[in-house]
């Protein structure tokens, strides 16, 4: 346990027991357990120490459903490890956490609470590709009326076109992109009900 280290020091510096508590998450430690040892070896209060344990949990959480949509997005478990790498993590840690959520993931799809769960999130991504390209096209609708009452410049060349067709093609990135995971998970549902 990385907070191990805090137990005599005297001085505890705010980022260093944050990064500690926060990659003893990461090792699979239970936040109830680092509680205890802030509040009893540390010495902190009960109240300071949930407070550190349920911060650093929200963070590991937050980069944990970003591996998640790295994963369903198809990138590869060396270019993910590499992104917590640059963020500091350990080589072994990162490569171990990646190789977890990817199981994990694959588990949670076998699951019915985690198909629908995962299905429920395939049609979240669907709608935001609509709702990405009803901005695009608000955005060419906008343009296009306000050019023809002479209220605003029409904006000529790239960066109309930008403008205009950059909510529009990611709009359909992710519509696509929610469409081949759902029918991915519809297809794991099925297999699993067999």
């Amino acid at each position: 346990m990385r907070l191990e280290k805090f137990v005599d020091s005297g001085d505890i510096h705010p980022a260093e027991l944050g990064s500690a508590i926060f990659f003893d998450l990461a090792e699979g430690a239970e936040p109830e357990d680092l509680v205890r040892f802030l509040t009893g070896p540390v010495g902190l209060s009960e109240e300071e120490s949930r407070l550190n344990v349920g911060s650093q949990n929200a963070r590991l959480e937050e980069t944990l459903h970003r591996l998640a949509r790295g994963i369903e997005d198809g990138k590869d478990s060396r270019s993910l490890s590499n992104m917590l790498v640059e963020a500091d993590w350990p080589r072994a840690l990162a490569d171990a956490v990646v190789a977890r959520t990817r199981r994990e993931l694959g588990t949670l799809a076998k699951t019915h609470d985690g198909r629908d769960q995962l299905l429920a999130a395939s049609r979240r991504r669907m709608y935001a590709g609509i709702a990405w390209n009803l901005v695009g096209l608000g955005v060419a609708f906008a343009m296009w009326l306000g050019s023809r009452q002479g209220e605003t410049e029409y904006v000529p060349g790239l960066l109309g076109i930008a403008i205009v067709l950059g909510p529009i093609f990611v709009g359909i990135a992710q519509f696509i992109r929610g469409v081949v995971l759902w029918f991915g998970y519809k297809s794991v549902s099925q297999e699993a009900s067999k």
